[in-house]
C-alpha cells in the first residue's frame, strides 16, 4: 500500500481483527500463524483489506485441499469434542450397536477439528445411510 494509513484507521482495522479473532475463537477455532501475519500486515497498512481477504482465501484454499494442516483448535475444545464423541459412542452402544472404523474416523476428524460438527453429522448420516442401503 502506498499511502499510510492514520492511526484512527490502524486502530479500527486492530479492532476488527480483533473482533474476527474472537468470533473463531468462540468456535473453538485458534488462528493459524501464517492467518495471523497476515493480519498483522493488514493492521499495520502494508496490504488493503481487498489483498487480506485474498491471501487468506488462498490459505483457507490450500487448507481444503490438504495442501496445509487444518486451523488447530484449542485444548478446551478438542476435549469437549472428546467427551461429546464418547457420549455418543456410549449411547450408541447402549442401543446395541457399536461404532464401526468408518465412523470413528469421522469422529477422530471432527474432534482433531479437521471438520466442524456440521460436517461431521452430515458424514456421519450418510454413512448410515450407505450401510443401510448396502444390508437391503
Amino acid at each position: 500500500m502506498s499511502n499510510p494509513i492514520t492511526p484512527q484507521e490502524k486502530a479500527e482495522r486492530a479492532r476488527s481483527v480483533a473482533n474476527a479473532e474472537a468470533s473463531m475463537r468462540l468456535e473453538g477455532f485458534a488462528a493459524l500463524p501464517e492467518a495471523s501475519a497476515i493480519n498483522e500486515r493488514y493492521i499495520r497498512g502494508e496490504i488493503t483489506g481487498e489483498e487480506q481477504e485474498r491471501l487468506i482465501l488462498a490459505l483457507a484454499a490450500s487448507i481444503q485441499n490438504g495442501e496445509h494442516s487444518n486451523c488447530a483448535i484449542s485444548r478446551d475444545e478438542k476435549a469437549k469434542r472428546a467427551n461429546a464423541v464418547a457420549f455418543g459412542t456410549a449411547n450408541v452402544r447402549l442401543e446395541g450397536f457399536t461404532v464401526g472404523p468408518e465412523a470413528q474416523a469421522i469422529n477422530d476428524r471432527y474432534i482433531n477439528g479437521e471438520i466442524s460438527s456440521e460436517e461431521q453429522r452430515v458424514l456421519l448420516f450418510a454413512l448410515a445411510a450407505t450401510l443401510g442401503a448396502a444390508k437391503s
